[in-house]
Formats: structure tokens, C-alpha cells, sequence
């Protein structure tokens, strides 16, 4: 039994589908939009906050797109959208740990120039 792995954010199509890896998938994908949403959600706390003018945020259709990203194969083509950061995830395209950090450094950022005020 393979063990569910929130390290890693890219899908994995299993070769054999049992209960066991079905579950995993599931969980898996379940994880890239949980992670994906939260990404959007402290996008959104800077917007409303004031800290950034303005903010294109990732959230909404996260299911559909982590069901495109499994679906999409080699030599396929998509146009980008502007919402496709759950879909940037699953392919391992993006990687939220670095998503996640760079936001953490803006604040810090944005923080230690208003204490300077």
C-alpha cells in the first residue's frame, strides 16, 4: 500500500487501478486544490488588506482543472486562462512550496516598509 504524498503536487496516473491507488488519486487531487485554493485565499487577504492594488487570483474550477490536467497528454495544447494555477500544480509545472514562499517574502517585505514609516 502506497501511502498518500503531500509532497509532491503533480498527478499520477496509476497503472494498475485498484481501490487502494484510487483512493490515493483522489486524496492526492483533493490535496492540489486544497492547496491551490489557500494559495488564492492569502492572494485575496493582500488585495483586501491593501497591501497589492490589485490581484488575479487562481481560485474557482479547481476540480475541472486537476481533471484536465489528468486527462492531458503529450502533444496536447491549451490555451492559457488567467485561473489556471490549479492546473500549473497538477502538472508540476508550478510548485506551491515556491508560490507559498514568495508570498511569505512579499509580506515580510511590504511589512518591514511600513515599519520604516
Amino acid at each position: 500500500m502506497k501511502p498518500f504524498d503531500n509532497t509532491t503536487l503533480e498527478v499520477s496516473v496509476s497503472s494498475a487501478p485498484d481501490d487502494i491507488n484510487f483512493k490515493n488519486d483522489v486524496l492526492h487531487d483533493l490535496w492540489i486544490c486544497f492547496i491551490s485554493r489557500e494559495a488564492s485565499i492569502l492572494g485575496r487577504k493582500e488585495v483586501l488588506n491593501g497591501r497589492a492594488k490589485f490581484g488575479i487570483l487562481g481560485d474557482g474550477k479547481e476540480v475541472p482543472q486537476v481533471a484536465m490536467a489528468r486527462a492531458f497528454r503529450k502533444g496536447d495544447w491549451r490555451s492559457g486562462y488567467y485561473r489556471d494555477q490549479t492546473f500549473m500544480f497538477a502538472r508540476g509545472l508550478v510548485q506551491s512550496s515556491s508560490i507559498l514562499r514568495s508570498c511569505m517574502l512579499i509580506l515580510k517585505m511590504i511589512r518591514f516598509l511600513q515599519d520604516d514609516k
